[in-house]
């Protein structure tokens, strides 16, 4: 059985629409400097669009001297800090970083764009720290990439939805010795417009339950919100004793009413969680064990597509030990679209 908020609810996730259009913000393709693979490039990326953005790939510098020569595949694996993070100060600190994408490509010539076709993710409008690792293929030649060195005036790259803050190179995942500054060389993809995609961002909390932390994720089939289709959330880490949880969804990851998001929730009496979405509809629903499939339909409707999203689930649970007797997840952000 669908789990389907009201048609009044799917209204008030009504925003302004645009078209879909693809946008290259492009760094520079200068080099002068390189690192081997494995190895990252780090910097701050900075959504200014308020409806978030679709990241659909790259453009890299290979480096064809140090591994494989040119027409080498190889792989690039993207992280993300959450949300307000920063690539500085975290460089080798693996512990902020979540992987969200991944890519495989043919190395062109150094100073020409080697286009990366990545899976598509969603950022929310805010800043996040994003490293690119370039990965050696198994059975693969791989490639090395190329990089400029920052002097203050070439480490800022923007547009009127993206702006790029540079940066550093790192000689492993997060570990090993740290170059600074490094500007990596060169661009990100993106679209704003009417594509559907879904990611996981932000922190839950436990509110005192002895069972953690639950969990919410896009499904790995149909987890992203497509016009005219069914929308699967997974709930994961729930009291195991079956229970009732609520999810709510937001139009906007950014305010609150007059409060910017995240909101400490401590003074509604859950200390230590954040509501990263206005409850603008909610859905209850109960559980029967740990994990939950939580099930809805989206409308065939061209009036949705582009529409921004947050959903996130308050967990009902007597064994918290706040006030309210409950536990909240992360934040899933994303567009509904084709």
């Amino acid at each position: 059985m669908l789990q389907t908020p009201s048609c009044a609810a799917l209204m008030l996730l009504c925003l302004a629409t645009t078209a879909t259009a693809q946008t290259t913000l492009s760094t520079l393709f200068t080099g002068g400097n390189s690192l081997n693979s494995p190895g990252s490039v780090l910097f701050d990326a900075t959504v200014l669009d308020p409806e978030g953005l679709v990241v659909t790939g790259f453009q890299v510098n290979c480096e064809n001297t140090r591994n494989g020569p040119v027409g080498s595949l190889f792989e690039v694996h993207v992280y993300l800090t959450a949300r307000g993070g920063t690539y500085l100060g975290n460089q080798a600190n693996p512990a902020v970083w979540t992987r969200v994408a991944t890519g495989t490509a043919t190395s062109l010539a150094q100073g020409t764009p080697t286009p990366v076709d990545t899976s598509d993710f969603f950022l929310p409008a805010g800043s996040y720290g994003m490293a690119l690792n370039f990965v050696i293929p198994t059975g693969g030649a791989g490639t090395a990439f190329a990089y400029t060195n920052g002097n203050g005036a070439n480490q800022q790259y923007l547009d009127t939805k993206l702006r790029l803050d540079l940066g550093s190179a790192s000689s492993g995942v997060f570990t090993g010795p740290v170059y600074n500054p490094r500007v990596f060389n060169g661009a990100v993809v993106y679209e704003a417009g009417t594509n559907a995609a879904y990611g996981t961002y932000g922190q839950g909390c436990s509110g005192g339950s002895p069972t953690g932390v639950p969990t919410l994720t896009p499904a790995l089939v149909d987890g992203v919100p497509r016009l005219g289709s069914l929308w699967h959330h997974e709930l994961g880490n729930l009291p195991a004793t079956p229970g009732g949880a609520i999810l709510l969804f937001g139009t906007t990851t950014q305010f609150w009413g007059p409060w910017p998001l995240p909101v400490d929730l401590g003074t509604f009496g859950l200390p230590g969680c954040l509501a990263h979405v206005p409850p603008d509809a909610s859905v209850f629903f109960a559980h029967f064990g740990s994990a939950h499939t939580f099930t809805t339909g989206l409308p065939l409707a061209p009036a949705f597509a582009g529409i921004a999203i947050g959903t996130q689930a308050l967990v009902l649970d007597p064994a918290a030990t706040n006030p309210v007797a409950a536990s909240a997840t992360n934040l899933t952000a994303g567009r509904v679209g084709n």
